[in-house]
């Protein structure tokens, strides 16, 4: 899939699985010469740059790992306009987590000012852990054994306590936020470790662990995506 991610005042920024490489390989064929040949040609005609080599003229890396040719490739590209070049202060090839193309990623600057945070929702998975269960129970039980009293208003007291519990919520949201955040680092770590070694050496044992640590990934984000929807 190629998008057209901006046209403004003449600039361009193109993105996508273009299907066809730009590094050829060692021992490319005649054909894979003349499709790289005409591809360049074509950016040629429009005046487009490849930024992701641009910025990094001696790497050797990949965005695409073919299972049924057990051969990697750079086929996804950002491509940019001139005038843009000066701007982009970073474009990187992430690891293949979950698809066998590795996101690539472009920076640009941002003049769109904050409007704010959103508001707060309610996580009701929360709701299926004991110990928050728990904790929410003894939190209200002390809160309304500590504020009943002959001088404090019933509608106050109700009122109040709801701030209580999504305190004691928010807490624990926020503990296992980081606590899936830190597994969520360490599997696209050895994501990371495990490509570039499987790049070097494609050997199917490599490969294996390989797409192990992606399922687990996948898993992970799943519940993610359920969330956010």
């Amino acid at each position: 899939m190629v998008k057209l991610l901006g046209v403004s005042s003449g600039r361009l920024v193109i993105c996508g699985d273009f299907n066809q490489s730009l590094d050829l390989p060692p021992r490319s064929t005649r054909v894979q010469r003349s499709a790289a040949r005409n591809f360049a040609a074509l950016l040629a005609e429009f005046q487009l740059f490849d930024i992701w080599r641009i910025l990094h003229p001696d790497d050797c890396d990949y965005s695409f790992y073919s299972g049924a040719h057990k051969t990697y490739s750079r086929i996804d590209y950002f491509f940019v306009t001139a005038d843009l070049l000066n701007l982009v202060s970073d474009c990187k090839l992430g690891s293949m987590s979950w698809s066998d193309h590795a996101p690539i990623t472009l920076q640009l600057p941002d003049s769109r000012v904050p409007t704010g945070r959103s508001p707060w929702r309610l996580n009701e998975s929360l709701m299926s852990r004991p110990e928050v269960v728990e904790d929410v129970q003894r939190t209200l039980e002390n809160y309304f054994k500590e504020n009943t009293t002959p001088d404090m208003n019933p509608l106050t007291i109700w009122q109040a306590h709801k701030t209580v519990v999504r305190g004691v919520l928010i807490k624990w949201g926020s503990y296992f936020k980081k606590q899936n955040s830190s597994h969520r680092l360490t599997l696209l770590h050895q994501i990371h470790q495990v490509t570039t070694l499987h790049k070097k050496q494609t050997d199917p044992i490599t490969r294996s662990t390989l797409v192990g640590l992606q399922l687990q990934l996948t898993e992970m984000d799943k519940w993610d995506y359920v969330w956010a929807a």
